[in-house]
């Protein structure tokens, strides 16, 4: 069951594709994959989604880039994993994005225009 998350509020658009992010919890770094970003977060994909309000420091991997993203996020909603459940919702963790800094959020802006020019797709 998803919790907090309403996809009526997004207000951005939002790519699909897989990057590695970096973030740490209690138990240390964790690396995990988003499953899409837009100008304003992200989807992380993993079984252990941390508790909604949670504050992380993400680092966001890019193709063909030096460096990864340095980003703030607070999780905004969870979509628990369960093995029981028939539902197709992917297990993870909508982070939003927070105190972006201008070089920061131009580079996501890049970065998702690119890579919609390259899928075809237009918004």
């Amino acid at each position: 069951m998803a919790k907090g998350f309403d996809p009526d509020k997004r207000l951005k658009k939002r790519i699909s594709i897989q990057l590695d992010v970096r973030y740490q919890s209690l138990e240390g770094f964790i690396s995990d994959y988003s499953m899409n970003i837009s100008q304003g977060g992200m989807f992380i994909s993993t079984r252990n989604p941390l508790p909604l309000g949670t504050r992380v420091a993400l680092k966001v991997g890019l193709p063909d880039a030096e460096l990864p993203l340095n980003i703030e996020g607070e999780v905004v909603w969870v979509s628990e994993y369960d093995k029981k459940s028939k539902s197709n919702l992917i297990p993870g963790m909508g982070v939003q994005f927070r105190n972006l800094d201008e070089q920061e959020k131009k580079r996501v802006e890049d970065f998702i225009a690119r890579e919609a020019h390259q899928k075809g797709i237009t918004f």
